[in-house]
């Protein structure tokens, strides 16, 4: 296996690592939902759970781990991971509640994505200070895979999904992390459907490139410039795409009905 080989193998896992751990804090966040697992409950332990998963060790830690920066589950070595007492809902319940506050048109999409630049620029910030050689490394590699994949936009969606989440990661502040986590869903949403074209495509691609080259580089200014920038461009789209879908339901809402005559058998007395 050669060099370039190697690289593609590694950025590959790399995806399928960030995923899997993705599956798994929603698997457990589901339970806790459903009252599979109750607050104070010991959840099953690590063997048992990468069999009934289908996971890794690694990937199940990464998870837990995670959520355990959010407030959801604690690790008592020696003992198991439990769901914290006060943890309840609330996790799901804020971020359903913000898909509500949306859809009732008490926050507008100008005020996700005011709040999604505010959080991801002081994420990027502290990922160039903070991330390991290693991680940067992944890093590169999620670059390497949305360059790849720039001609099918299905898969170039996912990996930059993929690339937004492991770039807060890399702030390890958990409290970014959990503000990200309560938008990521809506945003997401909103991008699959505003980001159709492949010129979109290739400008996210180059802004991506600057970023990670900056990241790379452990330069926080340009790193936080480069990604304020990516941003307002992606959020002049999204707010212009909402914009015309607005338009076109008013439209639809305003147009006259079709007049239709009723005809009546003629052996039908009025």
């Amino acid at each position: 296996m050669n060099n370039q080989e190697r690289g593609e193998e590694q950025a590959m896992q790399t995806i399928k690592r960030i995923s899997l751990v993705d599956s798994v804090v929603e698997h457990i966040l589901q339970s806790i939902q459903n009252k599979r697992f109750l607050p104070g409950d010991k959840i099953p332990p690590e063997r048992e759970l990468t069999v009934a998963l289908g996971v890794s060790r690694t990937a199940l830690r990464e998870a837990i781990k995670r959520l355990e920066s959010l407030g959801v589950l604690t690790v008592r070595q020696g003992d198991g991971t439990y769901v914290r007492a006060d943890a309840g809902n609330k996790e799901q319940a804020f971020r359903q509640g913000m898909r509500d506050l949306f859809s009732m048109g008490d926050i507008h999409m100008r005020d996700f994505l005011e709040a999604r630049e505010l959080i991801e620029s002081k994420a990027v910030v502290l990922a160039a200070e903070r991330a390991t050689d290693e991680e940067l490394r992944r890093l590169e590699h999620l670059q390497e895979c949305m360059e790849k994949s720039v001609d099918d936009r299905e898969r170039f969606l996912r990996y930059d999904i993929d690339f937004h989440r492991f770039l807060m990661e890399l702030s390890r502040n958990p409290i970014l992390l959990r503000f990200s986590w309560s938008i990521d869903d809506l945003l997401n949403e909103q991008i699959k459907r505003s980001v159709t074209t492949h010129e979109n495509l290739q400008s996210a691609l180059e802004a991506h490139s600057e970023i990670v080259d900056a990241v790379c580089s452990r330069n926080p200014a340009r790193a936080e410039q480069a990604l304020r920038s990516h941003l307002k461009k992606i959020s002049t789209l999204l707010l212009n795409a909402v914009l015309n879908r607005t338009k076109s339901e008013d439209e639809r809402k305003d147009s006259p009905l079709p007049c239709r005559t009723a005809s009546m058998p003629s052996n039908q007395p009025f």
